[in-house]
C-alpha cells in the first residue's frame, strides 16, 4: 500500500497528522465520537480499525444522527463530516475534531493544481495507514476510503477532482479494480434510474464475445435512458462504466452503499444500534454488505 501522507492531497498535513497519531499512541484511554450516519460510520472504522491492530484501546460513542451545527463533546477524538472544509486540524487541549480538510492535487500530466476537499473517510484511512502501516484490518477497509467523496455532492456537479485521484492511486496500487457495470457479478441496479435489468443481463452475457467497439455502443445504448434523470453525466459515469471493484468481492463499492443506505432506510432498528453492527462488519470483514 502507498504511504497516503506522501500524496499530494494529504502531504501538507502530514506534521499535523503525525502529531496527532503519537497523541493516540500514548493516551491512557481513548474515546472516539461521531453520529450515526453512514459517512460518520464509513470514517470512524478507519481509524477503529487501525488502533484494534495497533493494540490502543478505546471506546466508541456513537450519538442521534447530526448533519448540521456544533454539538459540545468531551470526547478525545470527534468525527465530524458535515462541516465546512477547513485547513488545519481543528484542536484543542482536550480533543481533536475531524472535519473535510482543503488541499489540491494534479491531474496526469498537467502542472495546474485543482483544489479539492479531502473528507473524512479519507481522512481517517490516512490516519490509520501512519497509525498501523502493516495493519491486516487496515488493508481490508482500503478500498473504502474513496466511498466519502462518493457520498459527497461534488460529483453531481461534475468532475470531482479528489475521487479522481483517490480512484487512480487505489487502482494502481492494486486495491480496487475498475471495471464495467457488465463485469460486476452482482450489482445493485437501484441507484440508476430508467435502466432495464432485462438488458443489462442479456448485454452481460454475450459480452465476453463482443470486441471494444461493439462494447462501447451497446453500453452506451443501454445507458442511454439515465441521461433523463437528474443524475450528472460524471456520476452516470461511474455507475456505466467505471464501477470500483475491491478484490475478492462480487459487489461493486457503488452497489455496497446503495444496498446499505435501502437497508438503513428500511430497517426497524434505531440509528445507533444499525450504526454499530455496520460498523463492526466492516472492521470484520472489510465489505459493507
Amino acid at each position: 500500500m502507498q504511504d497516503l501522507s506522501s500524496l499530494e492531497p494529504f502531504i501538507s498535513y502530514r506534521d499535523s497528522f503525525s502529531s496527532l497519531i503519537e497523541s493516540l499512541k500514548s493516551a491512557n484511554s481513548l474515546v472516539i465520537e461521531t453520529s450515526a450516519d453512514l459517512e460518520s460510520i464509513l470514517a470512524l472504522v478507519h481509524l477503529e480499525a487501525a488502533l484494534l491492530d495497533a493494540e490502543i484501546p478505546y471506546r466508541r460513542h456513537l450519538t442521534n444522527p447530526i448533519r448540521e451545527g456544533k454539538v459540545e463533546s468531551s470526547a478525545d477524538l470527534i468525527i465530524r463530516p458535515f462541516e465546512e472544509a477547513s485547513d488545519s486540524l481543528n484542536s484543542s487541549e482536550s480533543s481533536v475534531s475531524l472535519t473535510p480538510l482543503m488541499s489540491s492535487v494534479t491531474h496526469g500530466a498537467s502542472t495546474k493544481e485543482r483544489p479539492v476537499v479531502v473528507d473524512v473517510v479519507a481522512l481517517t484511512a490516512c490516519l490509520a495507514l501512519m497509525l498501523a502501516p502493516q495493519g491486516e484490518r487496515v488493508r481490508r477497509l482500503r478500498p473504502l476510503m474513496i466511498t466519502g467523496s462518493w457520498l459527497r455532492s461534488s460529483l453531481d456537479s461534475g468532475l470531482d477532482s479528489m475521487y479522481t485521484y483517490l480512484k487512480d492511486n487505489l487502482r494502481d496500487e492494486g486495491s480496487i479494480r475498475v471495471v464495467p457495470l457488465t463485469e460486476v457479478s452482482e450489482p445493485d441496479y437501484s441507484a440508476i434510474p430508467d435502466i432495464s435489468e432485462r438488458m443489462i443481463k442479456r448485454l452481460t452475457k454475450v459480452w465476453p464475445e463482443m470486441d471494444f467497439e461493439q462494447r462501447s455502443m451497446a453500453l452506451s445504448e443501454m445507458m442511454l435512458p439515465t441521461l433523463r434523470s437528474s443524475l450528472s453525466a460524471a456520476r452516470i459515469e461511474e455507475l456505466g462504466w467505471q464501477r470500483l471493484l475491491s478484490a475478492g468481492s462480487s459487489t461493486d463499492i457503488a452497489s455496497q452503499i446503495s444496498i446499505v443506505e435501502r437497508e438503513w432506510k428500511d430497517t426497524k432498528l434505531s440509528d445507533i444500534l444499525f450504526a454499530s453492527t455496520l460498523a463492526d462488519r466492516l472492521i470484520m470483514t472489510g465489505n459493507l454488505v
